[in-house]
Protein backbone atom coordinates (compact mmCIF):
# COMPACT_ATOMS: atom_id res chain seq x y z
CA UNK A 1 0.00 0.00 0.00
CA UNK A 2 1.36 3.36 -0.67
CA UNK A 3 0.47 7.34 0.45
CA UNK A 4 -0.14 10.47 -1.79
CA UNK A 5 2.87 12.53 -1.06
CA UNK A 6 1.61 15.97 -0.33
CA UNK A 7 1.49 18.94 -2.49
CA UNK A 8 4.54 21.36 -1.98
CA UNK A 9 4.12 23.78 -4.46
CA UNK A 10 1.62 25.94 -3.10
CA UNK A 11 -1.01 25.24 -5.85
CA UNK A 12 -3.97 23.54 -6.08
CA UNK A 13 -3.58 19.75 -4.81
CA UNK A 14 -5.14 17.50 -8.35
CA UNK A 15 -5.26 13.47 -8.05
CA UNK A 16 -3.55 12.13 -10.89
CA UNK A 17 -6.43 9.43 -11.69
CA UNK A 18 -9.37 12.52 -11.47
CA UNK A 19 -7.74 14.72 -14.08
CA UNK A 20 -7.59 11.29 -15.88
CA UNK A 21 -11.26 10.69 -15.41
CA UNK A 22 -12.12 14.43 -16.39
CA UNK A 23 -10.35 14.35 -19.85
CA UNK A 24 -11.84 10.72 -20.53
CA UNK A 25 -15.02 12.48 -19.76
CA UNK A 26 -14.16 15.68 -22.47
CA UNK A 27 -13.43 12.78 -25.08
CA UNK A 28 -16.59 11.01 -24.98
CA UNK A 29 -18.53 14.69 -25.12
CA UNK A 30 -16.45 15.49 -28.12
CA UNK A 31 -16.97 12.29 -29.73
CA UNK A 32 -20.78 12.29 -28.98
CA UNK A 33 -21.19 16.02 -30.13
CA UNK A 34 -18.94 14.88 -33.36
CA UNK A 35 -21.40 12.10 -34.32
CA UNK A 36 -24.91 12.74 -36.19
CA UNK A 37 -28.03 12.36 -34.27
CA UNK A 38 -28.84 9.33 -36.57
CA UNK A 39 -26.06 7.46 -36.05
CA UNK A 40 -26.15 8.23 -32.25
CA UNK A 41 -30.30 6.65 -32.41
CA UNK A 42 -29.12 3.64 -34.00
CA UNK A 43 -26.33 2.67 -31.92
CA UNK A 44 -29.01 3.59 -28.61
CA UNK A 45 -31.35 1.51 -30.69
CA UNK A 46 -28.84 -1.44 -31.42
CA UNK A 47 -28.11 -1.96 -27.68
CA UNK A 48 -31.84 -2.26 -26.54
CA UNK A 49 -33.08 -5.38 -25.82
CA UNK A 50 -36.65 -5.80 -25.64
CA UNK A 51 -38.06 -8.22 -23.82
CA UNK A 52 -39.46 -11.79 -25.12
CA UNK A 53 -43.44 -11.79 -25.45
CA UNK A 54 -44.50 -15.15 -26.22
CA UNK A 55 -47.44 -15.29 -28.69
CA UNK A 56 -50.92 -15.35 -27.35
CA UNK A 57 -52.53 -18.58 -26.32
CA UNK A 58 -55.20 -18.67 -29.02
CA UNK A 59 -53.26 -17.00 -31.79
CA UNK A 60 -51.97 -19.34 -34.54
CA UNK A 61 -48.28 -19.41 -33.09
CA UNK A 62 -49.88 -20.23 -29.76
CA UNK A 63 -51.80 -23.07 -30.85
CA UNK A 64 -48.74 -24.45 -33.13
CA UNK A 65 -47.14 -24.56 -29.74
CA UNK A 66 -49.64 -26.05 -27.69
CA UNK A 67 -50.27 -28.81 -30.91
CA UNK A 68 -46.57 -29.07 -30.65
CA UNK A 69 -46.59 -32.79 -31.62
CA UNK A 70 -49.01 -32.82 -34.43
CA UNK A 71 -46.52 -31.34 -36.63
CA UNK A 72 -48.38 -28.73 -37.94
CA UNK A 73 -46.37 -26.59 -40.03
CA UNK A 74 -46.19 -28.37 -42.88
CA UNK A 75 -46.91 -27.31 -46.63
CA UNK A 76 -50.54 -26.77 -47.63
CA UNK A 77 -50.59 -30.20 -50.03
CA UNK A 78 -50.06 -31.72 -46.40
CA UNK A 79 -53.18 -29.99 -44.63
CA UNK A 80 -55.40 -32.17 -42.60
CA UNK A 81 -58.76 -30.92 -41.33
CA UNK A 82 -57.30 -30.63 -38.20
CA UNK A 83 -55.56 -27.38 -40.03
CA UNK A 84 -58.79 -26.18 -40.90
CA UNK A 85 -60.46 -26.82 -37.49
CA UNK A 86 -57.62 -24.60 -35.40
CA UNK A 87 -57.79 -22.03 -38.13
CA UNK A 88 -61.82 -21.46 -38.01
CA UNK A 89 -62.54 -22.55 -41.77
CA UNK A 90 -65.31 -24.56 -42.72
CA UNK A 91 -66.74 -25.73 -45.61
CA UNK A 92 -70.77 -25.76 -46.37
CA UNK A 93 -72.17 -27.98 -49.37
CA UNK A 94 -75.01 -26.07 -51.45
CA UNK A 95 -77.13 -28.00 -53.79
CA UNK A 96 -77.15 -25.08 -55.94
CA UNK A 97 -75.14 -21.96 -56.66
CA UNK A 98 -78.28 -20.31 -56.02
CA UNK A 99 -78.56 -21.22 -52.31
CA UNK A 100 -74.82 -19.33 -52.00
CA UNK A 101 -74.87 -16.58 -48.96
CA UNK A 102 -75.12 -13.29 -50.78
CA UNK A 103 -72.14 -11.57 -49.59
CA UNK A 104 -70.23 -13.89 -51.78
CA UNK A 105 -71.96 -13.54 -54.66
CA UNK A 106 -69.90 -10.74 -57.28
CA UNK A 107 -70.51 -9.30 -60.38
CA UNK A 108 -71.05 -11.83 -63.28
CA UNK A 109 -69.50 -12.54 -66.48
CA UNK A 110 -70.62 -12.66 -69.80
CA UNK A 111 -72.44 -15.40 -70.43
CA UNK A 112 -70.37 -17.82 -73.30
CA UNK A 113 -72.70 -19.55 -75.87
CA UNK A 114 -74.86 -22.84 -74.94
CA UNK A 115 -71.82 -24.39 -77.56
CA UNK A 116 -69.62 -23.57 -75.61
CA UNK A 117 -71.35 -24.68 -72.42
CA UNK A 118 -71.50 -28.18 -74.37
CA UNK A 119 -68.31 -28.72 -75.75
CA UNK A 120 -67.21 -28.68 -72.22
CA UNK A 121 -69.40 -30.41 -70.03
CA UNK A 122 -68.49 -33.54 -73.36
CA UNK A 123 -65.03 -33.05 -73.06
CA UNK A 124 -64.68 -33.03 -69.01
CA UNK A 125 -67.46 -36.01 -68.49
CA UNK A 126 -64.86 -38.66 -70.91
CA UNK A 127 -61.69 -39.86 -68.84
CA UNK A 128 -60.03 -40.26 -72.52
CA UNK A 129 -60.19 -36.65 -72.68
CA UNK A 130 -58.54 -36.37 -69.10
CA UNK A 131 -55.14 -34.92 -70.60
CA UNK A 132 -57.11 -32.03 -72.49
CA UNK A 133 -59.01 -31.03 -69.40
CA UNK A 134 -56.72 -27.28 -68.55
CA UNK A 135 -56.94 -26.08 -72.32
CA UNK A 136 -60.55 -27.24 -72.48
CA UNK A 137 -61.29 -25.59 -68.84
CA UNK A 138 -58.79 -22.79 -70.16
CA UNK A 139 -61.42 -22.08 -73.13
CA UNK A 140 -64.38 -22.17 -71.30
CA UNK A 141 -63.19 -19.42 -68.78
CA UNK A 142 -62.08 -16.81 -71.82
CA UNK A 143 -65.18 -17.37 -73.40
CA UNK A 144 -66.67 -15.90 -70.03
CA UNK A 145 -64.41 -12.94 -70.27
CA UNK A 146 -61.91 -14.21 -67.47
CA UNK A 147 -57.98 -13.87 -68.35
CA UNK A 148 -55.63 -16.45 -67.68
CA UNK A 149 -52.28 -15.38 -66.32
CA UNK A 150 -49.91 -17.25 -69.18
CA UNK A 151 -47.20 -18.72 -67.49
CA UNK A 152 -47.72 -18.70 -63.91
CA UNK A 153 -49.57 -21.39 -62.10
CA UNK A 154 -48.75 -21.41 -58.56
CA UNK A 155 -49.46 -19.57 -55.89
CA UNK A 156 -47.41 -18.08 -53.03
CA UNK A 157 -48.43 -18.95 -49.39
CA UNK A 158 -47.85 -16.40 -46.70
CA UNK A 159 -46.79 -16.37 -43.18
CA UNK A 160 -45.44 -13.96 -40.63
CA UNK A 161 -45.39 -11.73 -43.44
CA UNK A 162 -43.14 -13.77 -45.94
CA UNK A 163 -43.50 -16.19 -48.54
CA UNK A 164 -43.10 -20.32 -46.79
CA UNK A 165 -45.03 -22.03 -49.45
CA UNK A 166 -45.35 -22.38 -53.04
CA UNK A 167 -48.85 -23.61 -53.94
CA UNK A 168 -49.36 -25.29 -57.46
CA UNK A 169 -52.47 -24.82 -59.14
CA UNK A 170 -53.65 -26.05 -63.05
CA UNK A 171 -54.25 -22.32 -63.80
CA UNK A 172 -54.88 -18.76 -62.23
CA UNK A 173 -57.63 -16.75 -63.68
CA UNK A 174 -58.14 -12.76 -63.72
CA UNK A 175 -61.20 -10.37 -64.37
CA UNK A 176 -59.56 -8.04 -65.70
CA UNK A 177 -56.93 -6.62 -67.99
CA UNK A 178 -53.45 -5.84 -66.54
CA UNK A 179 -54.07 -6.90 -62.83
CA UNK A 180 -51.18 -9.30 -61.80
CA UNK A 181 -53.88 -10.74 -58.64
CA UNK A 182 -55.63 -13.46 -60.02
CA UNK A 183 -58.93 -14.22 -58.61
CA UNK A 184 -59.87 -16.98 -59.72
CA UNK A 185 -58.27 -20.39 -59.75
CA UNK A 186 -58.89 -23.84 -61.34
CA UNK A 187 -57.44 -27.69 -60.09
CA UNK A 188 -57.57 -31.13 -61.01
CA UNK A 189 -57.62 -32.77 -58.09
CA UNK A 190 -56.44 -35.92 -59.60
CA UNK A 191 -53.38 -33.96 -60.07
CA UNK A 192 -53.57 -32.20 -56.83
CA UNK A 193 -53.32 -35.79 -55.07
CA UNK A 194 -50.75 -37.25 -57.20
CA UNK A 195 -48.37 -33.92 -55.67
CA UNK A 196 -49.46 -34.67 -52.25
CA UNK A 197 -48.12 -38.31 -52.80
CA UNK A 198 -45.07 -37.11 -53.90
CA UNK A 199 -44.68 -34.44 -51.49
CA UNK A 200 -43.66 -37.41 -48.84
CA UNK A 201 -40.11 -38.23 -50.08
CA UNK A 202 -39.30 -42.23 -50.40
CA UNK A 203 -36.31 -43.14 -48.35
CA UNK A 204 -33.07 -43.58 -50.34
CA UNK A 205 -32.23 -46.86 -49.25
CA UNK A 206 -35.92 -49.44 -49.32
CA UNK A 207 -36.26 -50.20 -45.80
CA UNK A 208 -39.71 -52.15 -45.08
CA UNK A 209 -40.45 -50.45 -41.58
CA UNK A 210 -39.81 -46.56 -43.33
CA UNK A 211 -41.46 -47.61 -46.14
CA UNK A 212 -44.81 -48.42 -43.44
CA UNK A 213 -44.19 -45.31 -41.90
CA UNK A 214 -44.42 -43.35 -44.89
CA UNK A 215 -47.18 -44.93 -46.24
CA UNK A 216 -49.39 -44.31 -42.96
CA UNK A 217 -48.08 -40.58 -43.32
CA UNK A 218 -49.57 -40.77 -47.11
CA UNK A 219 -52.92 -42.21 -46.01
CA UNK A 220 -53.09 -39.56 -42.82
CA UNK A 221 -52.93 -37.12 -45.35
CA UNK A 222 -55.17 -37.87 -47.65
CA UNK A 223 -58.51 -36.48 -47.45
CA UNK A 224 -61.88 -38.76 -46.30
CA UNK A 225 -64.00 -36.01 -49.09
CA UNK A 226 -61.98 -35.19 -51.87
CA UNK A 227 -64.93 -32.24 -52.44
CA UNK A 228 -63.56 -30.67 -48.78
CA UNK A 229 -59.72 -31.45 -49.57
CA UNK A 230 -58.17 -28.32 -46.92
CA UNK A 231 -55.52 -28.25 -49.90
CA UNK A 232 -58.50 -26.24 -51.81
CA UNK A 233 -58.90 -23.95 -48.68
CA UNK A 234 -55.08 -22.99 -49.02
CA UNK A 235 -55.23 -22.28 -52.79
CA UNK A 236 -58.16 -19.65 -51.89
CA UNK A 237 -56.40 -18.27 -48.76
CA UNK A 238 -53.22 -17.97 -51.05
CA UNK A 239 -56.08 -16.00 -53.57
CA UNK A 240 -57.09 -13.30 -50.99
CA UNK A 241 -53.15 -12.74 -49.66
CA UNK A 242 -52.18 -12.13 -53.52
CA UNK A 243 -55.15 -9.38 -53.43
CA UNK A 244 -54.60 -8.19 -50.02
CA UNK A 245 -51.00 -7.75 -50.95
CA UNK A 246 -51.50 -6.32 -54.16
CA UNK A 247 -53.82 -3.73 -52.23
CA UNK A 248 -51.30 -2.28 -49.56
CA UNK A 249 -48.79 -1.82 -52.89
CA UNK A 250 -51.72 0.35 -54.51
CA UNK A 251 -52.22 1.88 -51.12
CA UNK A 252 -48.82 2.82 -50.82
CA UNK A 253 -45.48 1.63 -48.23
CA UNK A 254 -47.33 0.18 -44.98
CA UNK A 255 -44.31 1.83 -42.94
CA UNK A 256 -46.29 5.30 -44.48
CA UNK A 257 -50.12 4.21 -42.93
CA UNK A 258 -51.08 4.67 -39.67
CA UNK A 259 -53.09 2.62 -37.12
CA UNK A 260 -56.26 3.49 -38.42
CA UNK A 261 -55.23 3.24 -42.17
CA UNK A 262 -54.06 -0.31 -41.48
CA UNK A 263 -57.43 -0.65 -39.67
CA UNK A 264 -58.93 0.22 -42.33
CA UNK A 265 -57.62 -2.07 -44.85
CA UNK A 266 -57.80 -4.94 -42.75
CA UNK A 267 -61.74 -4.66 -42.21
CA UNK A 268 -61.70 -5.15 -46.30
CA UNK A 269 -62.48 -8.61 -47.38
CA UNK A 270 -61.63 -10.27 -50.82
CA UNK A 271 -63.67 -12.48 -52.84
CA UNK A 272 -62.14 -15.48 -54.55
CA UNK A 273 -63.29 -18.47 -56.71
CA UNK A 274 -62.09 -21.90 -57.22
CA UNK A 275 -63.20 -24.48 -59.97
CA UNK A 276 -61.70 -28.23 -59.22
CA UNK A 277 -62.73 -31.06 -61.49
CA UNK A 278 -63.64 -34.26 -59.95
CA UNK A 279 -60.19 -37.08 -59.88
CA UNK A 280 -62.52 -40.06 -60.25
CA UNK A 281 -66.04 -39.32 -60.83
CA UNK A 282 -67.45 -36.89 -63.85
CA UNK A 283 -68.19 -34.00 -61.62
CA UNK A 284 -67.11 -29.96 -61.41
CA UNK A 285 -66.74 -28.30 -57.94
CA UNK A 286 -67.50 -25.00 -57.70
CA UNK A 287 -66.06 -22.85 -54.67
CA UNK A 288 -66.76 -19.37 -53.45
CA UNK A 289 -65.11 -17.46 -50.23
CA UNK A 290 -65.53 -14.20 -48.71
CA UNK A 291 -61.94 -13.60 -46.76
CA UNK A 292 -61.83 -10.71 -44.22
CA UNK A 293 -58.65 -9.04 -44.09
CA UNK A 294 -58.23 -9.63 -40.61
CA UNK A 295 -58.86 -13.23 -41.11
CA UNK A 296 -55.60 -13.10 -42.85
CA UNK A 297 -53.75 -10.50 -40.77
CA UNK A 298 -53.84 -13.38 -38.60
CA UNK A 299 -51.23 -15.48 -40.84
CA UNK A 300 -49.26 -12.04 -41.30
CA UNK A 301 -49.18 -11.49 -37.42
CA UNK A 302 -49.19 -15.62 -35.79
CA UNK A 303 -48.21 -14.38 -32.50
CA UNK A 304 -51.17 -12.26 -31.93
CA UNK A 305 -55.17 -13.19 -31.61
CA UNK A 306 -57.54 -11.65 -33.24
CA UNK A 307 -61.21 -12.43 -32.62
CA UNK A 308 -62.86 -13.25 -36.16
CA UNK A 309 -66.17 -15.13 -37.20
CA UNK A 310 -65.47 -18.88 -38.80
CA UNK A 311 -64.60 -18.59 -42.63
CA UNK A 312 -67.42 -20.25 -44.51
CA UNK A 313 -66.48 -22.33 -48.09
CA UNK A 314 -69.28 -22.59 -49.81
CA UNK A 315 -69.20 -24.76 -52.85
CA UNK A 316 -71.51 -27.08 -55.13
CA UNK A 317 -71.50 -29.96 -57.04
CA UNK A 318 -71.99 -30.11 -60.82
CA UNK A 319 -72.39 -33.48 -62.26
CA UNK A 320 -71.44 -33.59 -65.92
CA UNK A 321 -74.26 -34.55 -67.63
CA UNK A 322 -75.63 -34.03 -71.11
CA UNK A 323 -78.42 -32.14 -69.87
CA UNK A 324 -80.66 -28.99 -69.57
CA UNK A 325 -79.79 -29.04 -66.07
CA UNK A 326 -76.00 -29.39 -66.19
CA UNK A 327 -75.77 -26.35 -68.74
CA UNK A 328 -78.10 -24.28 -66.23
CA UNK A 329 -76.01 -25.01 -63.60
CA UNK A 330 -72.69 -23.92 -65.24
CA UNK A 331 -74.61 -20.54 -66.37
CA UNK A 332 -74.94 -19.66 -62.69
CA UNK A 333 -71.31 -20.48 -62.16
CA UNK A 334 -70.63 -17.87 -64.84
CA UNK A 335 -72.86 -15.34 -63.14
CA UNK A 336 -70.85 -15.22 -60.20
CA UNK A 337 -67.59 -15.58 -61.69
Amino acid sequence: MTTQQPNTSGGPSHDTSYSGERCSRKRVAHDCSSTPPSTRRRLSNASLVLPYQPPHPLSINGLIRKHCRDRLYVHPLQWTSQHLELLGCRFVCHDEVAMFPSQQLGSSLPLPSEAIIHAAINRLRHPSMRKYEAPTVQIFLEACNAIPLLGRSSLSFNFEQKTVATVPTSGIFTRRSGRLSPTLAYLDLNRVGLERYQSIKPPKRFSPPVDRIKQKQRCRFQPSDEAEDPYIAAVLVALAQGLQHRQRIANGPVDDLDSAELAGQSDESFQVRLLALASEERSLYFYTATIPGTWLDGLNEPSRYRETDILRVSYCRIKLRACTRTVQQMKDVVKIL
